[in-house]
């Protein structure tokens, strides 16, 4: 989005008052604000290694509140992208398979909380339709999973606290630093479906069980990210989830009416319509053969289905 077209929506944001605010839109105002703050701290200065992951720490926590990346200062996203492009040697981004390998070579040599954050904001600006061009999803992986070492959490966490030691607030915890990890991983899965590429199964799979197991217990509060673990256990676990996950999604609704979260409130609304054949079946085949209700679903006839009651 250009500058101009946010810039009239965060006006129009900052004039309601906090009351009135959504959790969206709220996030939305800090989100703004944090990359205006690295913007203006990038002007004349020369950043130092720990003002430099600060600045990646703040566009880390920006990304994290928005639903998607928000390109609101491209320029400060491009910086970051170039400082991780020159720190990993990468020459040719569009080069298949070069930035992957380049960035699992960099955090092999140096797993510090600089150099994860560098990795997390640096590739904010890649966007949608480069999973397949950069590999970066096995990388990904790799930070997820060395991220849950007992050994490399301890350490990593008391490197980001110590970072964030002089900041009147913490802007992010270790938890919501790994599940930002986890939240990259599932846009890899969703980029890659929607361009057809099948040559990372096996990381697919990895990061669809990361987003379903994971997301939960580190982003309980974090509404859109409950929603995505939800929608992410489908690719992991067999199509017999429908019904578990039709409850879960409704009481995500209930949850998102509370807190008036609109976006989160249309999202679960249309999963919840969506899945109302599927579910239909599920019930029709329990009713027909309980004892193999929990095999595929393939093969029912689409006439005798059956709608549930309450769905939406």
């Amino acid at each position: 989005m250009e500058d101009a077209f946010i810039e009239e929506r965060l006006a129009a944001a900052m004039a309601l008052s906090p009351s009135q605010r959504s959790p969206e839109v709220a996030a939305f105002i800090e989100a703004c604000q944090l990359q205006q703050a690295v913007a203006r701290a990038e002007q004349g200065r020369r950043s130092t290694r720990k003002q430099q992951a600060l600045d990646d720490l703040k566009l880390i926590r920006s990304n994290f509140l928005s639903i998607v990346p928000l390109c609101y200062r491209l320029g400060v996203q491009l910086a970051a992208l170039g400082r991780l492009c020159s720190e990993a040697t990468i020459k040719d981004i569009n080069s298949v398979g070069s930035a992957g390998s380049r960035v699992m070579e960099l955090l092999n040599a140096d797993f510090s909380i600089e150099t994860v954050l560098l990795v997390a904001a640096g590739v904010s600006p890649l966007g949608m339709g480069t999973s397949r061009i950069t590999r970066l999803l096995p990388v990904n992986n790799r930070v997820v999973e060395r991220m849950q070492r007992p050994a490399v959490a301890a350490r990593l966490r008391q490197e980001l606290e110590q970072l964030q030691a002089d900041l009147p607030r913490s802007l992010l915890s270790y938890e919501q630093l790994l599940a930002y990890f986890v939240m990259l991983g599932f846009q890899h899965v969703r980029d890659l479906e929607i361009s057809g590429d099948k040559s990372m199964a096996d990381d697919v799979d990895m990061a669809s069980r990361a987003a379903a197991q994971l997301l939960p217990t580190l982003a309980p509060d974090q509404l859109y990210l409950q929603f995505c673990a939800i929608t992410m256990a489908e690719n992991y676990y067999s199509t017999v989830r429908i019904v578990s996950n039709v409850k879960q999604i409704r009481e995500l609704l209930e949850r998102a009416q509370q807190q008036d979260s609109d976006f989160v409130v249309g999202y679960c609304g249309y999963v919840l319509v969506e899945r109302s054949a599927d579910y239909g079946s599920y019930a029709w085949r329990v009713a027909k053969a309980p004892a193999q209700a929990w095999g595929s679903l393939a093969g029912l006839d689409a006439g005798e289905r059956v709608a549930p009651p309450s769905l939406v």
